[in-house]
């Protein structure tokens, strides 16, 4: 796939996902206040090739 991005929101009460999330490459870009319901926001997230380990490994087994 050549994307660019991928992108996610995640609850901002959603500590385990944000923790899982993070922890995979994501970066936050971006929160939309009170985007999932009232006092929750929503967290947009991006993860780029450069940041995600899996896309390079494959990358890396299909030139071998």
């Amino acid at each position: 796939l050549k994307m660019q991005h991928i992108f996610i929101q995640v609850a901002d009460d959603n500590e385990k996902c944000l923790r899982l999330v993070r922890h995979m490459g994501y970066e936050e870009i971006m929160r939309v206040e009170n985007g999932c319901k009232i006092g929750t926001d929503w967290i947009i997230l991006r993860m780029t090739p450069q940041r995600c380990r899996w896309i390079n490994k494959n990358s890396e087994r299909m030139a071998a």
